[in-house]
């Protein structure tokens, strides 16, 4: 066997062995080299490349790293010593880089010269590839872990922390020097939270992590710190652990607020006359109140029956209702109910104890699914039995017709002709006995609107076998609206035919009260859901825009408080009086008047008067913030409020400034029924909207409370007004 054959068997030993790339170069002459097959498939070479030039080899290496491995073989050679060098080559064949290991042994001849270098090439590409990717996972955690505004810690549960990132130190308040002098976990916990730890670490040891817990810690300063702790025990021992640890301080006071809050409101339907029940989707009562439980006997805690419990409930007609068919049963179905007359009777009793006016909605969690009902009612058995009085005593004549503001009339069915007493002429605006009744005349009063179920209700009396009915209807007298109530029988007519014989009052002050409790009911349903949805939504839009957590503990606590503030105005006179002054600082204060320029004199209106006020400016302001002059750039609104003359009105005009031209809605809608009705208590309050070129105006007149009403309450007298400067919320009016 040749010499040539004896080193290419060498070098094919070396590759079968090794699994390795063999190569062999002539250090005598250019350096020209030897090439194995293994070695070609790795270079991306033709194997039948089987010698190529120093200079070839070069050639491949990658620029980045050709000096380093150069220079690397040069010193192999230079010193005999063993040459070893990784670097990157690009294939001939395919433009691919890899990583190569070359290693080589120098041979030198008998004077010591340096003759031949044989040694092998390992594709070490994968290696290297996965050592670039855990060097970039491992300075992705680094950064994770030190920038991350949650805290984090490295530790054991042993107590010793090896690592925190600044967040954690901000929350225990310590230094990277205490960190570096020994701090402890374990160290920092009070007594009392030891044992839950003991008990995280217990279930953490089983089952690689615990669940997050609360707990506290004591701060360098000795402040208690509450927080939530969760952490993964690092395999294979479960010793050391990576713990997330939340600063818990701000939710705890927000938690705290809304429990205020939640209070407040229950506090508010606990004093309201009208009964008020809610119920969850399991018919489970969570809140009764006071009037609800009178009236049901029940005990004013969550029960685990319906109120309706021990009794039956019966429809208009006096037939049982089925236990689906109960006003609550129907708002747990998503149902709507308003104004549902029902008669409630004890099992086993003849007859009716209660007659009850009935409102039900189904209430809705902050995602909008359903989650319970809530029931409203008020007690009408003294109206029906009023009602009832008067339905047998107004077949007899002698009615007593002067007692009140009542009308009474008569109809011959025989030849349709009617008759009025001077109550009914002053009750439909005209004046007694100016010209002779007349069914025309009293059909041009009723309101367009209620026409055709007046003459229907008429329609369906004649064809009734009772013979008694009774409704009520709007009338329009010189553009004012008026309700009106009637009551009504027939008896045969010895001239053949029937007679009505009928009793008609004026019903606006109460129809103006029953639309009033009702927007209250509808604002009350709205304010609870609202109030927690408003405060989240500080809570979450402070933490996400405070630059430390120390501003936004100040910033959050200031906005909670304003919060409470438009709650207060009402409540701090226990509904005696309400300032307007407060009333716009607290709107004001909650971010409902950017834009907004004020003016007006200190006083005090009536407490009924300030829940309407609050609600339409409430109102008014959101509308302009969606369509009116705050929707724009440029948008303000003026607000101006004075006494009168004799101190027993407040008059407020607010005004919409460089809007859009305001125009009347195609429907009356919930703000504009709120605007008509909400200071008509009594008769003392009024509202007029006006649709101009650049906005809406709202004319408002209320009822001042007087001095007796606001000794005490920290509301200042409406009889001793003091002028107020203008004031400009927001930075854009101009």
């Amino acid at each position: 066997m040749t010499s040539e054959q004896d080193e290419s068997s060498l070098l094919s030993r070396v590759e079968r062995l090794g699994q390795l790339a063999a190569f062999e170069i002539d250090l005598t002459g250019p350096y020209s080299g030897r090439r194995s097959p293994g070695y070609c498939r790795i270079h991306g070479l033709l194997e039948t490349t089987t010698v190529e030039q120093h200079r070839d080899w070069l050639a491949r290496l990658h620029p980045d790293d050709r000096d380093q491995a150069n220079a690397a073989f040069h010193a192999a050679v230079a010193t005999g010593e063993p040459y070893h060098a990784e670097y990157r080559i690009r294939r001939p064949i395919d433009g691919e880089i890899r990583w190569i290991s070359a290693q080589g042994e120098v041979l030198k001849n008998e004077a010591g010269e340096a003759v031949r270098m044989i040694g092998v090439h390992i594709d070490v590409t994968r290696r290297r590839e996965a050592e670039d990717k855990a060097r970039a996972a491992a300075e992705l955690f680094s950064v994770l872990f030190h920038a991350n505004p949650i805290g984090l810690i490295e530790s054991d549960i042993y107590g010793r922390i090896h690592s925190a990132n600044d967040a954690f130190l901000d929350i225990v308040g310590y230094t990277r020097e205490d960190l570096s002098q020994g701090l402890r976990w374990d160290a920092i916990s009070p007594p009392d939270s030891l044992s839950l730890d003991a008990i995280a670490i217990d279930q953490a040891r089983r089952e690689g992590r615990c669940d997050p817990y609360e707990k506290s810690y004591v701060r360098k300063d000795g402040e208690r710190v509450p927080v939530l702790v969760g952490y993964t025990l690092l395999p294979p021992d479960r010793v050391r652990a990576v713990a997330y640890v939340l600063d818990l301080r701000a939710a705890k006071a927000v938690e705290a607020h809304l429990a205020s809050i939640r209070r407040r409101h229950e506090d508010i339907l606990q004093q309201m006359p009208t009964g008020v029940v809610v119920a969850d989707l399991d018919e489970r009562i969570t809140f009764v109140n006071k009037a609800a439980a009178g009236l049901f006997d029940m005990q004013i805690v969550t029960a685990s029956t319906p109120p309706e419990a021990g009794t039956e409930l019966l429809n208009a007609q006096g037939e049982t209702l089925a236990p689906n068919e109960a006003p609550l049963a129907k708002a747990l179905r998503g149902a709507y109910v308003a104004g549902e007359e029902i008669a409630v009777r004890r099992r086993g009793a003849p007859g009716p104890h209660l007659y009850l006016r009935i409102n039900a909605a189904p209430l809705f969690d902050a995602e909008g699914a359903q989650s319970g009902a809530v029931v409203a009612f008020e007690n009408v058995t003294a109206e029906k039995a009023a009602a009832e009085a008067l339905r047998r005593s107004e077949i007899d004549r002698g009615l007593a017709l002067k007692a009140g503001k009542l009308g009474s009339w008569s109809w011959r069915q025989a030849n349709g002709s009617m008759s009025w007493d001077d109550g009914f002429y002053r009750l439909l605006g005209y004046e007694p006995n100016a010209f002779g009744a007349k069914a025309e005349l009293l059909r041009a009063r009723i309101h367009p609107e209620d026409l055709p179920a007046v003459e229907q209700g008429f329609a369906r009396l004649l064809e009734s076998t009772t013979g008694e009915a009774g409704m009520s209807f709007r009338i329009v007298v010189a553009d004012e609206v008026r309700w009106l109530a009637t009551r009504g029988a027939l008896v045969n007519d010895p001239a053949g035919g029937r007679v009505l014989y009928a009793v008609t009052w004026d019903v606006t002050r109460e129809k103006r009260e029953e639309i009033r409790r009702q927007l209250l009911l509808e604002e009350m349903n709205h304010r609870v859901k609202n109030a927690f949805a408003v405060a989240q939504s500080l809570v979450a839009h402070t933490l996400r825009t405070a630059p430390s957590l120390e501003s936004a503990r100040t910033v959050l606590g200031s906005r909670l408080r304003t919060l409470a503030a438009a709650h207060d105005a009402l409540l701090q006179a226990d509904w005696r009086a309400a300032s307007v002054e407060a009333i716009m600082q607290a709107l004001a204060s909650q971010g409902l008047a950017d834009r907004l320029k004020v003016r007006g004199a200190r006083g005090a209106i009536k407490a009924s008067q300030g829940v309407g006020l609050a609600l339409i400016l409430h109102e008014l302001q959101t509308n302009a913030m969606k369509y009116g002059a705050l929707s724009i750039p440029g948008g303000w609104v003026h607000v101006r409020w004075r006494p009168s003359k004799d101190r027993r009105r407040v008059y407020l005009v607010r005004r919409e400034r460089r809007g859009p031209p305001a125009r009347p809605p195609t429907r009356e809608g919930f703000g504009l029924r709120l605007i008509q009705t909400a200071l008509q208590t009594e008769s003392e309050g009024s509202a007029t909207v006006r649709f101009g070129p650049d906005g809406l105006v709202c004319r408002l007149v209320m009822a001042a409370a007087d001095h007796a009403q606001t000794v005490g309450t920290g509301a200042p007298p409406a009889v001793l007004p003091s002028p107020v400067k203008e004031k400009r919320y927001g930075s854009t009016a101009p």
